[in-house]
């Protein structure tokens, strides 16, 4: 079989052109959780909406591969995975329909209560690589981000 590749480096599909969910490139050199199209939102003059409450929990899904299936089931564990719209983590959805669209693994899926606590609100599509969970602490006092798409929370 001859192998094909498209212009996102580090991408391990064998196919010639990668499609970016964000901005709907049809021919990406990117992924979409690195997309460019939407500045980062995360401006500290500005004031942030947060909901919730610690040690909140909420019954939520996550999409993963066989492959990662298998080592949480091993380990049972889970480790943040390192390609996101808001930077390293463990991304989770309401429901299996919406896990399925914002995922960029498929094959199959975690249904799990999770700590969620208080989440700061993000209303519309924004990226922000250099968040991580201490900066989301200590500069707005939460402990998951909740964001909306086009296809839910």
């Amino acid at each position: 079989m001859e192998s094909r590749h498209c212009r996102v480096k580090k991408c391990t599909k064998n196919h010639k052109k990668h499609f970016c969910k964000s901005c709907f490139d049809t021919d990406s050199n990117h992924f979409s959780g690195f997309c460019s199209m939407f500045e980062n939102m995360f401006n500290n003059d500005e004031r942030h909406e947060v909901e919730g409450y610690p040690q909140r929990t909420k019954n939520l899904v996550h999409v993963t591969t066989k492959d990662i299936m298998k080592k949480i089931k091993q380990s049972n564990e889970m480790r943040p995975g390192k390609t996101g719209w808001f930077g390293d983590g463990i991304y989770f959805a309401e429901s299996l329909e919406v896990a399925m669209t914002k995922s960029l693994a498929e094959g199959c899926f975690i249904e799990a209560t999770v700590e969620v606590g208080q989440s700061l609100i993000v209303p519309k599509p924004q990226k922000c690589y250099s968040m991580n969970f201490q900066r989301l602490q200590n500069e707005y006092n939460c402990d998951s981000i909740k964001a909306f798409t086009n296809s839910g929370a």
